[in-house]
């Protein structure tokens, strides 16, 4: 098999200067590109074809190892060459099987592939482009080698182009300026290295969905703040945590600002509805500031342990009047907890002004003040009561003066500020 055989050996044909012109053999000095071919009409006779194209003379010739034939213009032989050089000096693959280029290093007969005695060697000047396309395309994929004096000022990219504007370009992915970059998405199907920057413009799929060991895994000894493990940049960065199976989802978002009050990282819960509901769960801002939006337990998970929220309630108790009734003396404030039974603590503060002083106090609910007089200081009791819907809070009919009082002997009228903070469990 003639195949096998130019397979098993080492073959080297070298022209020169001998090229066939009209049937004759003339001597030329220019350019003659040649390349080795496989003939099928020829299976039998010869392993292997020289054509050349003769760009003086505008015509082919080829080599069957005994003679040179002309070909009468710059079209094939009679026969389907496989491989040619056309006229524009570049190699045109036809049909057949198997298609393409194959080069091999027969390691048995000679030295194994090195950067000095390469397999290709593609050398143009600073830039050289390789071409990857249909025959008469729209479009088609161009690689760009560029070689520089150093490796900063290398780089070797993966174009889309458009063939009949070549100036209408899609950048796909490449090397350049120390830097790795991915226009569009990344899947990485087995183990890889990244020694330098990565720079991806699309998304990165890391693992599998099934596979037992998918993920990925940072190594770092020596991370700070100024060389993080991890940095992500934005004055918005969105971190989301999904399930691959019902599509729900958490979502972190951390917004980075200058003053720490206004930066914060928060937390909320993706429902997987045609238009996700978002339901906020918590957040901390730059000055250490936590805001858990569901019910909190401080202790631990066991049932012992209360899941609490706590709410506080502000505003100003009733007006009092000369002469006090059951409603003066009242201030109903609407709690809004569903279930009363789940409050588990009230604490009540009132801002007093003590009478014909300009003196305030902060007074707890049920104070009584048991000092004789002068020291002793009187009008500041109260109690309250906590019903289904309204938490009451009621003054001392007798001794509740300095909480409110009507506008007497020139002096205003004041009624006491409160804060209601109400502790309740789920």
């Amino acid at each position: 098999d003639p195949k096998q055989a130019f397979n098993s050996i080492s073959v080297s044909i070298r022209i020169r200067r001998k090229v066939v012109c009209n049937t004759n053999l003339t001597l030329f000095y220019a350019h003659a590109f040649f390349i080795l071919m496989w003939h099928s009409y020829c299976f039998y006779a010869h392993a292997f074809f020289i054509l050349m194209w003769h760009s003086y003379c505008n015509q082919y010739a080829y080599y069957n190892g005994t003679t040179w034939t002309n070909f009468p213009s710059a079209s094939s032989s009679s026969g389907p060459v496989l491989w040619a050089v056309n006229a524009a000096n570049r190699i045109a693959a036809n049909a057949g099987y198997p298609a393409g280029i194959q080069v091999e290093k027969i390691t048995s007969q000679a030295s194994n592939s090195s950067l000095a005695n390469a397999l290709i060697n593609a050398e143009g000047g600073g830039t050289t482009f390789f071409k990857y396309g249909t025959t008469g395309g729209a479009w088609s994929i161009s690689q760009e080698a560029v070689t520089g004096f150093t490796l900063g000022g290398s780089g070797i990219n993966w174009r889309y182009n458009d063939n009949a504007n070549p100036q209408t370009t899609a950048h796909m992915f490449g090397y350049s300026a120390n830097t790795f970059n991915v226009t569009g998405a990344l899947n990485a199907t087995g183990a890889g290295t990244v020694g330098g920057g990565l720079t991806i413009g699309g998304r990165t799929i890391v693992g599998s969905s099934t596979a037992t060991t998918a993920g990925m895994e940072i190594r770092s000894s020596t991370g700070t703040d100024a060389n993080p493990d991890i940095h992500f940049k934005g004055t918005n960065n969105v971190l989301r945590y999904g399930n691959n199976t019902d599509g729900t989802s958490i979502v972190q978002t951390s917004i980075s600002n200058n003053t720490p009050n206004l930066a914060s990282l928060s937390w909320k819960h993706l429902s997987n509805a045609a238009t996700p509901v978002a339901t906020p769960m918590m957040s901390i801002d730059g000055e250490g500031d936590l805001t858990v939006n569901g019910f909190t337990k401080l202790g631990g998970t066991t049932t012992d342990v209360p899941a609490v929220k706590q709410k506080l309630l502000t505003g100003i108790i009733t007006a009092a009047l000369a002469t006090e009734t059951s409603a003066s003396l009242t201030t109903t404030v609407a709690h809004g907890i569903a279930n009363w039974d789940k409050i588990v603590d009230v604490s009540i503060i009132l801002k007093a002004r003590i009478v014909a002083t300009t003196i305030d106090l902060a007074v707890p609910a049920r104070f009584f003040d048991t000092r004789p007089s002068p020291g002793g200081t009187n009008g500041l009791e109260y109690t309250y009561i906590i019903g289904a819907t309204n938490i009451d809070i009621i003054r001392n009919s007798t001794n509740s003066a300095s909480l409110a009082r009507p506008a007497a002997g020139g002096a205003a009228a004041f009624a006491a500020p409160y804060r209601i903070l109400i502790t309740y469990t789920n």
